[in-house]
């Protein structure tokens, strides 16, 4: 009875629903229905307002061209032979002329007429009928221009029963007008060109009573076609689409409407055409395709997702009163089961799970992602396939036997993929046991750490150049310090035997060593520096011939390092060290690439380099045309075709694990490519390799006068040196004492203050080292300048370790003196400072 009842109600609850979701498919039908022609009416409306929009703007542009044409003949070399030929009324002169230009307006340009008129109006000459002419033309357009003496255009019905889109342009001689001149396009031609960018057709309808019956030879059979009018447009296809320009004719309003031909249902609107006079002559209609099979799809598309919505609720239903306990506890029991399935398959570590013997019976994408290997090719083999006979025997009983005594092993392990790579991974082993506790199975999971061990080995580099920069700037600033001691006393030492030349030749020579070391001292400086990237103008000829030593000592002795330096000036924007860090990570890749090559040579090529439209649209993000091109070119064994396109790529390399971090080309790129330039590589297995830098060069600027080497001599000022280095200070008194200058010397920044604060009115400039115990020499200048803010301050420095000196000089512009410094120099800025 229960039963009985419980179906009952279901039977109930069931028809209702089923009567509801009827009710709703056929309400639901009925307003998609109603949406589907609400849609067709608004494209139909669309593609009319189209053929609307594209019927002004043709109109509009022919007429411009036309007025243009007219203008342009007005103004031409003949135009005073036609203004002859037309008010003299010779019409062979007036044909001979204007021949050429309506033969061409004719083939180019669809112009069908082009008349002459006197000032009445009268015709002249039809340069496409001669044998007419003597007529009067009475059409709106001639007519509008008498009456304004403006150009004139509108679309008119012509005698011949052609509507034409007509241009009448007064001709005038001075201020007399003498004529007219009209040139005309049939407006067929206007709507043919507007039916080939769309996917409608176009009907022009012209009333008979606006036509003469002597032009029924002309539309042929189609004066009988309709009633009240005649098709002018188009000429072919009228008599297929007679039925349904007919039921256009007959409705009164323009509403869009579908009007079905077969199995073709077409989309219909039309509207009045006017002619230049606002009269309506006639009408223009649209005929858009609507396939009856889309519209049929379309419906039954909005029918199907109704009756499924019927069948989903109806569903739904039968489920919700059907459904128990036990299904929700399967469906539960089946969401676990798909997370953990979804866990295995997307996590971003391999896995492995092997029986308890060991042969793997399921691994993860990951882990074919990383070895190699697919599931296919793993399930059934032991994981030994991975062993790159790195780890020794022993290493795997450790490995064992920690997952026999506690039931997992971790730690780092170097495998091999299938391809042959050895790679780093980090290894997690746990063995999953029975209720009995035996081992049934055993999972691996481990991540690649390559990345990881190649941005470590990246940032140890980092250290190591960071403890070297330090390192070698400590050493400069000592070793420029004794430098200046010995370029100051070779001074002194030649002023006093100047008379023997051989010894100042000599003297002269281990001056210009004690120079030549300096440099080398500012190279290592450059190449070791820390901070930011700071670009400057260099000039790339010096800046290469300067570099060349530092470079050489980089290779062994059996490369051959050469240059070939162009002899054009090339300016570029860059900074010098990240420059010289570039050409060092090119050279030692290049000296990789040498290994076991006969007669291994380098070379650095520099040239000026003008785009061409080849190299602009290889390369489009590229500014300006001209480029400094530095390439590195070297005969070793070149790079294979598969890695050239990866070779830019971080953490890519072709070496040997431990054998670089695969950062170098990937820095290079990324060096160049902020500053506005490229990088083409040309290689060829065998035969070597090209790297070319292209950078974008800057536009020469006037030089920069070096200061003259002679050798000033003052006045007895008063200069106080403040340098903590004894052989420093005592050698530069003798100079200044020797160039004619009191010279006053303190050890220390406190020592300077008191010095300068008792001598303030007769110190005239302070030659201040950078680099001192206690009192820095900025800080000491601070000091000096809050007693006497005029006193000039040059700074002679060896190596400013912290930086401090080039911050403040951007925002001061005092003048500063690297050690060792050539003494005319010293004396020339003396002279310029104390001569203000």
């Amino acid at each position: 009875m229960m039963q009985f009842r419980h179906h009952s109600i279901l039977t109930r609850v069931l028809s209702v629903t089923v009567i509801a979701l009827l009710v709703l498919t056929v309400a639901l039908h009925y307003k998609l229905s109603e949406q589907q022609g609400d849609e067709l009416n608004a494209h139909i409306e669309d593609n009319f307002s189209t053929l609307k929009a594209e019927m002004t703007s043709e109109t509009a542009i022919r007429t411009h061209w036309m007025e243009s044409v007219l203008l342009l003949l007005q103004r031409s070399i003949d135009s005073e032979a036609i203004t002859k030929a037309l008010e003299s009324e010779d019409r062979q002169r007036l044909a001979l002329l204007a021949a050429d230009y309506f033969k061409t307006l004719q083939q180019n340009n669809q112009v069908t007429h082009m008349y002459f008129m006197d000032a009445e109006r009268r015709v002249v000459l039809r340069m496409h009928q001669p044998e007419r002419y003597g007529d009067i033309i009475d059409r709106v357009t001639a007519k509008q221009a008498e009456l304004t003496g403006q150009r004139v255009a509108g679309i008119e019905l012509g005698p011949l029963g052609t509507l034409t889109l007509r241009v009448v342009v007064p001709w005038t001689l001075g201020a007399r007008r003498i004529g007219y001149l009209e040139l005309g396009i049939e407006l067929e031609d206007i709507l043919a060109g507007i039916e080939l960018d769309n996917s409608f057709r176009i009907v022009l309808a012209v009333d008979k009573s606006h036509l003469h019956k002597d032009v029924t030879h002309r539309v042929n059979g189609r004066w009988s076609m309709f009633k009240g009018f005649v098709l002018l447009y188009p000429e072919e296809r009228a008599k297929q689409l007679i039925p349904v320009i007919e039921a256009s004719l007959d409705r009164k309003d323009e509403l869009p409407h579908v009007i079905p031909m077969g199995d073709i249902y077409y989309g219909l609107k039309h509207t009045p055409f006017l002619d230049a006079s606002g009269r309506e002559i006639g009408q223009l209609i649209m005929l858009l395709d609507l396939s009856t099979e889309n519209i049929d799809l379309s419906r039954a598309l909005y029918t199907t997702m109704a009756l499924f919505v019927g069948f989903m609720v109806f569903f739904i239903l039968l489920l919700y009163l059907l459904i128990s306990r036990s299904e929700k506890a399967r469906r539960a029991a089946e969401s676990r089961l798909e997370l953990y399935g979804e866990a295995f398959t997307n996590t971003i570590g391999g896995i492995m799970i092997t029986d308890c013997k060991g042969t793997i019976i399921d691994v993860n994408a990951a882990f074919e992602r990383v070895t190699g290997y697919s599931k296919d090719e793993a399930v059934g083999r032991n994981p030994s396939m991975l062993k790159s006979g790195l780890q020794d025997g022993q290493f795997y009983q450790r490995m064992w036997h920690a997952i026999q005594e506690r039931g997992q092993w971790q730690g780092r392990i170097v495998n091999c993929r299938k391809n042959g790579d050895i790679y780093p991974e980090h290894l997690s082993i746990t063995a999953i046991c029975d209720e009995h506790g035996v081992v049934k199975n055993y999972i691996g999971v481990f991540l690649d750490a390559s990345e990881q061990e190649q941005l470590q080995e990246q940032f140890q580099q980092a250290q190591r150049m960071e403890s070297l920069g330090t390192l070698v700037g400590g050493i400069a600033h000592e070793f420029n310090n004794m430098l200046a001691g010995m370029t100051g006393n070779l001074y002194l030492a030649k002023s006093e035997v100047k008379e023997h030349v051989a010894a100042v030749e000599k003297l002269n020579t281990v001056e210009s060593l004690a120079f030549q070391a300096a440099d080398m001292i500012k190279q290592l400086l450059t190449f070791a520096r820390k901070g930011t990237t700071r670009t400057e103008e260099t000039n790339l000829a010096l800046f290469l011939k300067s570099s060349k030593e530092l470079f050489q000592l980089s290779l062994h002795e059996d490369v051959t390092l050469k240059q070939q330096i162009s002899d054009q000036e090339i300016t570029v924007d860059v900074d010098r060290s990240q420059l010289q860090q570039i050409l060092m990570n090119l050279i030692n890749n290049s000296k990789a690439a040498l290994q076991g090559v006969n007669k291994p040579e380098i070379s650095i090529i520099l040239d000026h380099y003008v785009a061409d439209h080849s190299f602009l649209n290889r390369f489009p993000e590229l500014k300006g045309s001209e480029f400094a091109r530095i390439t590195v070119k070297d005969n070793g064994a070149g790079i294979e075709e598969q890695c050239l396109e990866k070779i830019f790529e971080p953490f890519f390399t072709t070496r040997e694990v431990g054998d670089g971090a695969g950062l170098g080309l990937s820095m290079v790129f990324g060096a160049i490519k902020g500053y506005g330039g490229v990088i083409e590589v040309d290689s060829c297995l065998g035969m070597g390799t090209s790297m070319h830098l292209y950078i974008p060069a800057l536009s020469k600027t006037s030089e920069i006068m070096d200061i003259e080497a002679e050798v000033s001599t003052g006045h007895g000022e008063t200069i106080l040196v403040v340098d903590d280095d004894e052989l420093v200070v005592e050698t530069a008194c003798k100079v200044l004492s020797r160039l004619g200058y009191k010279v006053l010397s303190a050890a220390s920044g406190r020592e300077a203050i008191a010095l300068f604060e008792a001598h303030q009115h007769e110190i005239g400039v302070v030659i201040l080292d950078v680099v001192m115990p206690g009192l820095s020499g900025p800080e000491t200048a601070d000091l000096i300048q809050i007693i006497n803010e005029d006193v000039t301050i040059i700074f002679a420095t060896g190596y400013d370790t912290t930086d401090t000196l080039h911050k403040r000089i951007e925002h001061t512009g005092e003048l500063v003196l690297r050690k060792p410094y050539q003494i005319s120099v010293l004396s020339q800025i003396l002279k310029e400072i104390l001569n203000r």
